[in-house]
């Protein structure tokens, strides 16, 4: 049990239950208009949604994001009364090419959008949860940026509830189970899921030596969503995982001979084909 007797320091106290500010770990939108809202099911004065129910070949569509986009820390903003809305919710999108084409015309104008946000708390347990936006009213279409050499592909999209809709588009706690059944519901209907490889890296080459190092550089490979790091294997075994395209291998024996290669790994845990190997002998 929770000691809330704890000092801190001087006369403060650790407050029960106490937990700091949460953050966004994933999102999740889709059109309202395909949610079955006669089979789903709300509870507690509509505050929590303990199922969910879409109609038949409905999706819902992750709000992809790298360190462009700040995907995960995007958050609604309660309160614009100056534009005439009671809620707003920002989604920041990177772009993935010709499969984009289903999931941005679930936000064309005039369309309804709910969202679906985890929650990690940053307390000492570590909970999450799932809250679900625009789940009766849905949120109306207000505002569209894209600017590629800015950001990369990032497309910013803000919907919002009208005035007087904000009771239908509050935030409710989505389903009232395990945190591994509402995932699991979330992955079932997510319209995809990055499945696609980066590129295999390029240009590998070995740029000096010492007497127990070796210094790697190549090309950087790319991906769909976004490159997270690459694959340092010596002699066909993976000794480290670097973000940047160099890498310095330790603990060699001098005047003998290593294999390198290099793989890319993205946000989605695929790993590319290896690269050609090079061959580095650190100095005597």
């Amino acid at each position: 049990m929770e000691n809330c007797n704890i000092g801190l320091s001087g006369n403060f106290r650790r407050i029960c239950g106490y937990k700091p500010k949460s953050g966004i770990k994933r999102k999740w939108y889709g059109n309202t208009e395909d949610i079955d809202k006669e089979a789903s099911v709300l509870a507690s004065r509509k505050t929590k949604v303990t199922t969910l129910v879409l109609k038949a070949g409905a999706k819902i569509y992750r709000a992809f994001g790298n360190d462009k986009t700040h995907g995960l820390s995007s958050a609604g903003v309660v309160g614009d009364y100056v534009n005439g809305f009671t809620h707003t919710d920002v989604l920041n999108i990177l772009y993935r090419g010709d499969q984009e084409r289903e999931r941005v015309q679930e936000i064309v104008e005039g369309a309804r959008v709910f969202s679906i946000i985890e929650k990690v708390d940053g307390g000492e347990n570590g909970e999450l949860a799932f809250e679900l936006a625009g789940f009766e009213s849905g949120m109306l279409f207000n505002a569209y940026a894209n600017d590629f050499i800015a950001n990369s592909g990032v497309a910013t999209l803000t919907v919002a509830s009208k005035a007087g809709e904000e009771e239908g588009t509050d935030v409710k706690l989505f389903q009232v189970t395990d945190y591994a059944t509402t995932l699991e519901w979330l992955e079932t209907n997510t319209s995809e899921s990055d499945t696609t490889t980066p590129t295999v890296p390029t240009n590998l080459i070995s740029t000096d030596t010492t007497a127990t190092t070796a210094n790697l550089s190549w090309t950087a490979s790319t991906d769909a969503v976004g490159v997270t790091g690459y694959k340092v294997y010596q002699d066909g075994v993976n000794v480290q995982t670097v973000v940047e395209t160099v890498a310095t291998v330790a603990g060699l024996t001098a005047s003998t001979a290593y294999s390198f290669t290099v793989s890319a790994i993205d946000a989605a845990g695929n790993e590319s084909a290896q690269s050609a190997l090079v061959v580095a002998t650190p100095t005597a």
